[in-house]
């Protein structure tokens, strides 16, 4: 081979290992670029799952505590079956503490995600009183009506001169309309989003100033009393309640018939109705009287509603009435609570769930809220504040007092698998949603009783393992949240 081809041999084979050595480096350099857009989109996969799964760690907390204001031990769902939410899932536990402090904490997985959330609550019994007079959704105050207080335990009525009250507010979290030439003697207090609207000659004394956020009507504890048995008069006749603990499955009082509820009691009633030319007497002479109504409260425009002492904390009506459906049979919806007798009534009303309406002239005395209120024309609601110190044990609102985010549960976090259905080894098709999965509140009694054969026995353990059916007679019974 001549010098000249062998020198042009030698400059190819220098050519090509150049070549060759670019290409390496290009390849390793796409590798690299590779395993580093690789990494990138894992970590924003990550990043984009822990998010979710911290949402879904909020989400449960907001479901739990829903879950105890109404009632609930604030359990969501558990490991084992969890409640399913969009792509991922969560439970909540809940750990008793001392001081009525409940701790909730949330576990949220989606994805690769974990999250666990916690915060501590407060469960506080309140007063009805404490609500002020109020309509959670709106108020409508009529036209010359007058919303003032008094202190019962000093007078009758109010005296002129308003008494001191934490408590004494006409409050929403809507709206609160006030018609022409009404008076409001005390703060009038709308919703976040809410106002004050005053018709002509209407006037406020306090402070009309939306409130900061809504404020929650407290769910009701309805009792579990022994089952006994009212047969409604046909016939025009007297019939009493006597004293003591009953749950009624309806009781109604047609016209030229006389109810008397006669103190100390506790009653529960599914459907109250006071019919036309019907009357209604509180005797209270003996002890005060609290009714719970489940389903419908009626007090037609016709009947009579009376008391043996106008002292306020003496009578509590507790409805839990929400439905507007056909209650007497004639196919016409009935609203959930008609208040709607002329005179005067001496109590607490509360009804979270239903509209109360006092009608024109009405007079009430005591404390008075519902999901919506309204005040006829020419009314007057006396708020009593004597009522401030009474504790309610009977309405339960929970307060939030701490937040943190807690380490998720080792077991959980080592698991990793994409699917965190996979993960737990659950199957997402057979898991509830949120609102199926609460767990019910389960109650601790101390009961004495005559049993049906005329013997004193005494009982403390789970409500849940009692037979009521062997229970002639409750002497008393003391019931605590497990």
């Amino acid at each position: 081979m001549s010098r000249r081809n062998l020198a042009r041999s030698k400059r190819r084979g220098a050519v090509l290992l150049a070549c060759l050595g670019i290409v390496l480096t290009m390849a390793a350099m796409s590798a690299l670029l590779l395993q580093l857009e690789t990494t990138r989109a894992r970590q924003q996969l990550f990043s984009a799952d822990q998010k979710r799964a911290l949402n879904l760690a909020e989400a449960g907390l907001a479901e739990a505590y829903y879950g105890l204001t109404i009632g609930m031990t604030g359990v969501v769902g558990s490991r084992g079956a969890p409640a399913r939410f969009g792509d991922g899932l969560f439970w909540v536990e809940t750990t008793e503490l001392p001081n009525e402090l409940i701790s909730l904490e949330s576990t949220g997985m989606c994805g690769i995600g974990r999250a666990t959330l916690g915060l501590v609550v407060r469960r506080v019994p309140v007063s009805i009183a404490s609500l002020g007079v109020m309509g959670g959704d709106q108020v409508t105050i009529g036209n010359r009506v007058l919303v003032d207080s008094y202190d019962s335990r000093e007078s009758a009525a109010p005296t002129g001169d308003a008494p001191p009250s934490n408590s004494f507010r006409v409050q929403s979290n809507g709206d609160i309309t006030v018609g022409g030439n009404a008076r409001i003697l005390s703060d009038a207090i709308p919703g976040p989003s809410g106002s004050v609207l005053l018709a002509t000659g209407a006037t406020v004394t306090g402070a009309t100033t939306p409130s900061s956020a809504p404020v929650t009507l407290p769910s009701i504890d309805m009792p579990t009393l022994p089952t006994k048995s009212f047969t409604s008069p046909i016939l025009p006749t007297e019939v009493t309640l006597a004293a003591g603990e009953g749950a009624y499955d309806g009781v109604t009082i047609l016209a030229g018939s006389k109810l008397t509820v006669s103190g100390p009691a506790t009653v529960s009633i599914e459907e109250l109705s006071i019919g036309a030319l019907g009357h209604l007497h509180f005797d209270t002479s003996a002890g005060p009287v609290t009714i719970y109504v489940k389903n419908w409260l009626n007090l037609d425009s016709t009947a009579k509603v009376t008391f043996s002492d106008r002292d306020p904390k003496l009578v509590t009506l507790m409805v839990g009435a929400s439905q507007t459906i056909d209650h007497n049979g004639d196919l016409l919806p009935d609203a959930p609570v008609n208040f709607a007798y002329s005179g005067v009534f001496y109590g607490s009303v509360y009804a979270p769930q239903a509209r109360v309406a006092l009608p024109s002239g009405f007079e009430f005395f005591g404390a008075i809220a519902a999901k919506e209120l309204a005040v006829g024309g020419n009314a007057k609601v006396h708020f009593d504040v004597a009522l401030e110190t009474e504790s309610n044990g009977d309405a339960s609102a929970v307060s939030k007092l701490a937040w943190r985010v807690v380490d998720v549960p080792a077991e959980v976090a080592r698991r990793l698998s994409p699917d965190p259905f996979d993960a737990l080894g659950v199957d997402a098709t057979t898991l509830e949603k949120p609102v199926d999965a609460h767990e019910d509140a389960a109650y601790q009694i101390h009961i004495l009783y005559i049993d049906l054969t005329d013997t004193a026995r005494t009982y403390r353990g789970p409500e849940a393992a009692f037979d009521w059916s062997q229970v002639k007679t409750v002497t008393k019974i003391l019931r605590q949240l497990l």
